[in-house]
């Protein structure tokens, strides 16, 4: 009897662990879902539907800012630079806008929150010589990130980059600058020149926030789960 009694007493103990070590564990597995960063969604600007002729600086764009273009059609570019554009600029099929750089020798792009990755397209004119340009990548920082040679013309005629940076495990970016470059040095060409660089379909994938609220509460739930224990 009392034999009995103390193994019963013994082995409440031990179910009570279980039950705690089974419900420790299945609290741990959440509490790591929680920290892993929830799923971002990409934004994009394809500039198409924008008014044409607008400095797209002062345009609302969602997740973005760009300074140093205008935002043109490609008859409107042919007028302006001279150069066949129509219907060959534009760098996917079911449009003809993009930005090209009018306002500055630089286009510089800033994202508004950190980025994990971005892409775009971009396609550049001669430099002053007459010769294929290169495309120099600054970081937000201003100073040189990549350089991009010209490669074979694309429907254009003219040197086009399809440009892809991240994601990377660790960094984000804020923002980025686009130039024409020195092919040797990969320096920004100064002075540069406007009307050189068009750059379309511009993609973003922010960085995601941890669910903070979401662990929040599973300590909450953890708490009150002890306490009733």
């Amino acid at each position: 009897m009392g034999r009995g009694d103390g193994s019963r007493s013994r082995g409440a103990p031990r179910g009570a662990h279980g039950i705690g070590s089974r419900g420790s564990r299945w609290l741990l597995a959440a509490l790591l879902l929680a920290i892993v960063p929830a799923g971002s969604q990409a934004a994009s600007v394809t500039f198409e539907g924008l008014p044409v002729g607008s400095d797209a600086e002062l345009l609302d764009l969602d997740g973005v800012s760009i300074s140093g273009g205008i935002v043109l059609d490609e008859a409107t570019v042919e007028v302006l630079t001279g150069f066949p554009a129509a219907g060959t600029w534009n760098t996917t099929p079911g449009g003809a806008q993009g930005l090209l750089n009018v306002l500055a020798p630089r286009l510089t792009v800033t994202f508004h929150a950190p980025v994990r990755s971005f892409a775009l397209h971009a396609l550049t004119l001669p430099d002053a010589a007459g010769a294929p340009a290169a495309l120099a990548l600054l970081d937000a920082n201003g100073d040189p990130w990549l350089l991009f040679e010209p490669d074979a013309p694309g429907d254009s005629g003219f040197p086009e980059h399809a440009i892809s940076v991240g994601p990377l495990a660790g960094q984000s970016f804020t923002g980025f600058t686009l130039c024409l470059a020195d092919r040797t040095s990969g320096a920004c060409l100064e002075p540069g020149l406007t009307t050189s660089i068009w750059i379309d379909d511009l993609v973003f994938e922010p960085v995601p926030a941890p669910a903070a609220l979401a662990l929040t509460g599973l300590g909450l739930v953890a708490a009150a789960w002890r306490s009733r224990r």
